[in-house]
C-alpha cells in the first residue's frame, strides 16, 4: 500500500506555519559561555577557580548551547500543532471548515484588488494562473510580472490600517518568488505584499447592517442613531463610490456624505527579499514535515490495525 504522503509538498500558504523557531547561528559569546560551563563541568571550578556544584540547570544550558552549535533544527510545537491539521485532512478527510465574512470578501474582490494596483502603478496586472511547483513546495501567486505579488483584500478601513507584514505572509512570497525563478521566470528576488482597500460586495455590507439592527434591539429605520450608524456601515465598507454605484445601480444607499478616499492610499506595500538561506530551510523543514507525516501515518495505520 503506498502512503498517503508519499508525494506530499506543503503549499506556500502553508509554509509559514512550518517556519518558526529556526535555528540561529551560535553567538562569540554564547561559545566562550559554553566552553565555560564544559570545563566547570570537568574541572568542577567556575571561571573564577572556584568550587562549584554542577546542576541541571547548567546542564540544559549546554544541551541547548550544543545543539544550537551543530545548527541541530526541530520541527516546533506550532509547526507540529499544522502537521497535525494537515495529516488529519489527507488520512481522515476531515478538517475544520474555515469561512467567515473576511475570507469570504478576500476571495470576492481578488481581481479588484489587482485591478487597484494596475490603476495605481499604471500597468495592467493580469492575474496568474499558472500554478508553480518544486520538489519541496507548491502554490499559485496573485500575480507574476517582474516580481512575484500576493495580494490581501482588507475587510474594511480599520483593518487596513492596521495590516502590517507577517512572518505567515513573508515566508509565503519567499516561497513563491523561490518557485517561479526555479519554474524559469526572470524576477526579482524582492517580491511584494500588498494590502488593498476595495469596496465590499453588497451582499456583505447588508449583511452588516442586519447583524448590527439586530443588536440595536431593531430601531425604526427612520430613527437617527440607525440611519447613522447604517450610513457608518457603508462609509467603513465602500471606498469607491463611483464604482460601487455602477455595479450596484438599484441599492439604496443611507449616506449621503462620501469623502472618497484616493486610489493611492488604499494600498500598502511589504517588499520581500528571498536569501539563499531562506531557500535551505525551506528545502530542510519540508522534508522534516514529510518525515512527520509518514510517521505518524504509520503509527496510525499500525493503531488501526491491532486487536
Amino acid at each position: 500500500m503506498s502512503s498517503l504522503f508519499e508525494k506530499w509538498k506543503p503549499r506556500a500558504s502553508q509554509i509559514g506555519h512550518l517556519m518558526t523557531n529556526l535555528p540561529e547561528p551560535i553567538t562569540k559569546e554564547e561559545e566562550q559561555t559554553l566552553a565555560e560551563l564544559l570545563e566547570e563541568k570537568l574541572t568542577g571550578k567556575n571561571a573564577n577557580g572556584r568550587s562549584t556544584k554542577w546542576t541541571d540547570t547548567k546542564q540544559k544550558e549546554v544541551d541547548k548551547l550544543t545543539k544550537k552549535k551543530k545548527g541541530i533544527d526541530e520541527l516546533p510545537s506550532g509547526a507540529i500543532t499544522k502537521l497535525e491539521e494537515i495529516f488529519n485532512h489527507v488520512f481522515w478527510r476531515r478538517r475544520k471548515l474555515i469561512f467567515n465574512k473576511y475570507l469570504e470578501k478576500g476571495n470576492i474582490v481578488e481581481e479588484d484588488s489587482l485591478q487597484l494596483l494596475s490603476d495605481v502603478d499604471g500597468i495592467s496586472y493580469w492575474k496568474n494562473e499558472e500554478y508553480l511547483e518544486n520538489e519541496y513546495s507548491q502554490g499559485c501567486p496573485d500575480n507574476i510580472f517582474e516580481k512575484i505579488r500576493d495580494t490581501k483584500s482588507n475587510y474594511e478601513f480599520d483593518t487596513f490600517q492596521k495590516a502590517e507584514l507577517t512572518s505567515l505572509y513573508s515566508w509565503q512570497i519567499k516561497d513563491y518568488t523561490w518557485m517561479a525563478i526555479e519554474a524559469g521566470h526572470e524576477i526579482s528576488r524582492t517580491g511584494e505584499l500588498c494590502y488593498c482597500l476595495v469596496n465590499s460586495p453588497v451582499h456583505r455590507v447588508e449583511s452588516e447592517k442586519r447583524s448590527l439592527h439586530f443588536s440595536m434591539g431593531m430601531p425604526d429605520y427612520e430613527e437617527e442613531r440607525w440611519v447613522e450608524a447604517a450610513s457608518q456601515i457603508e462609509r467603513n465598507h465602500i471606498f469607491d463610490i463611483d464604482k460601487f454605484k455602477q455595479e450596484y445601480q438599484k441599492y439604496d444607499l443611507i449616506n449621503k456624505h462620501w469623502r472618497d478616499i484616493p486610489k493611492h492610499m488604499r494600498v500598502k506595500r511589504f517588499p520581500v527579499t528571498l536569501e539563499d538561506s531562506d531557500i535551505e530551510h525551506m528545502k530542510r523543514r519540508s522534508e522534516m514535515c514529510k518525515k512527520w507525516l509518514l510517521e505518524r501515518e504509520q503509527q496510525e495505520l499500525e493503531l488501526i490495525n491491532k486487536k
